[in-house]
């Protein structure tokens, strides 16, 4: 429970009276993602923040985190628009260690605002920087003649390889991709913390619709799913099968409008049969 700025619930196609909590372990991973309601009133108009109230049923899958983190975790607080957030640490009985909490989570736990807040820019500028470089790579396949992009890319860029391998190692400057292989590999060094703390990407895509990816995470707590848009910075949080809103992760937000229409596409029979499978190949995860 607590009290939340009106400002936050503007989602900018109205009000939106809900706030969005993360719990966040040592590692600045949520272990749980939720929403909670605001509470309307008739004198909404006089005040400038609302009461908000849930209850969040902990069990024994959350309790690994909780024991990694020593019972150093924080809650996120998230509003509806970048910038509305605030992270809570808070400290779980019963799962300090005799010998005392190790000082790097404790460190950690107060400072894990600036830690995930430094995460999402640094991926927000990867992502911008890999654009710039697959665009380069395209503009190089644009100019070939008499041959499509794709074949160049499959075909070419094959056959070129090739003849890296088989000739010296200063060969590797007459690649036709090698400058955009360098740039690509300094910002994955460069970015690679944060790249580990977001954790790979390919695992458990059901469905892609307009640049929007839909995912299953095998480690996740419950049955909902991602909805991601790397190159929007969006990543939120929808519950399954009755597909809404339920938070988000990192980012900016969803429109009213693009909501309803992720809704719809992922209600399509041949979208649910893939989630059932996904979700089935889960369960025998866990």
């Amino acid at each position: 429970m607590g009290y939340v700025l009106k400002s936050w619930l503007d989602s900018g196609f109205g009000t939106d009276y809900r706030v969005f909590l993360d719990f966040i372990d040592t590692d600045g991973q949520t272990f749980i993602g939720s929403s909670a309601p605001v509470r309307k009133g008739w004198f909404d108009r006089f005040r400038s923040k609302l009461f908000f109230y849930t209850i969040i049923q902990f069990d024994r899958i959350n309790a690994h985190f909780i024991e990694k983190s020593q019972g150093r975790i924080n809650i996120k607080i998230s509003g509806h628009k970048d910038g509305h957030s605030y992270f809570l640490p808070l400290i779980v009985d019963g799962f300090e260690p005799e010998g005392g909490v190790d000082i790097r989570i404790e460190e950690r736990h107060l400072r894990m605002a600036d830690i995930v807040n430094g995460h999402e820019r640094d991926l927000k500028n990867y992502y911008k920087e890999l654009a710039d470089i697959e665009e380069s790579r395209r503009r190089k396949d644009d100019s070939s003649i008499g041959r499509s992009s794709n074949y160049r890319y499959a075909g070419e860029l094959g056959f070129e390889m090739f003849k890296v391998l088989e000739e010296s190692d200063d060969s590797f400057d007459n690649y036709l991709y090698s400058e955009e292989d360098r740039r690509e590999k300094e910002i994955t060094e460069k970015y690679k913390d944060a790249l580990a703390w977001r954790g790979p990407l390919l695992r458990g895509i059901v469905a892609k619709f307009d640049a929007f990816e839909m995912r299953v995470y095998s480690d996740d707590h419950d049955q909902h799913f991602h909805v991601i848009h790397r190159g929007k910075n969006i990543n939120a949080r929808f519950s399954y099968p009755q597909m809404q809103l339920m938070s988000y992760v990192s980012g900016t937000t969803i429109s009213a409008k693009t909501e309803q229409k992720i809704r719809d596409f992922c209600k399509k029979p041949e979208v649910i049969a893939k989630f059932e499978k996904e979700f089935a190949k889960r369960s025998k995860t866990l």
